[in-house]
């Protein structure tokens, strides 16, 4: 997840109040060398690897029943609903996806140009910011990007986390 799953998730974690999950299982890619014309894999214990996929399990919280978060990287990406895929639409190089009992929301990396896929349609919707904010009035100004520095500074100061 290096450094960037913390500007995916944060917006996460705190629209949906997120405690420490349950489990987190994590399924790496390795690199291969030929040895003697066969495929062998080429142990790493020196760097990250070159993608991954991790699995976060939560457990039921108030009205929430239990649910999975996966993260994808490294150009590993996760499979299409049958009602995104109708629309032939692509999963951009960085983004967010949604995947709930009744539609798909699928968005920038940053939560912009949101799109709700649901009963065969593919509309447009409000920045995901404003209705993260709209679900917590406690969160930062803008929950998906601007006020991680100013928090961070503070947290660091001494402070309390908004």
């Amino acid at each position: 997840m290096a450094d960037m799953g913390i500007y995916s998730l944060w917006p996460i974690f705190t629209a949906f109040s997120l405690d420490t999950p349950l489990s987190a299982e994590a399924m790496a890619t390795h690199t291969c060398s030929i040895v003697d014309h066969v495929s062998q894999p080429v142990k790493n214990d020196f760097s990250y690897p070159n993608s991954c996929t991790i699995r976060f399990q939560f457990v039921p919280k108030g009205d929430m029943p239990a649910w999975d978060l996966f993260w994808y990287d490294g150009g590993v990406k996760p499979r299409l609903p049958k009602e995104v895929e109708a629309h032939n639409v692509e999963i951009d190089i960085e983004g967010i996806m949604f995947v709930g009992d009744r539609g798909t929301i699928m968005a920038g990396f940053h939560g912009q140009n949101p799109r709700l896929f649901a009963k065969g349609q593919n509309k447009p919707l409000a920045p995901l910011g404003d209705a993260l904010r709209q679900m917590d009035e406690s969160s930062p100004q803008d929950a998906g990007r601007g006020d991680r520095h100013r928090q961070w500074l503070a947290a660091c100061q001494g402070g309390n986390l908004p």
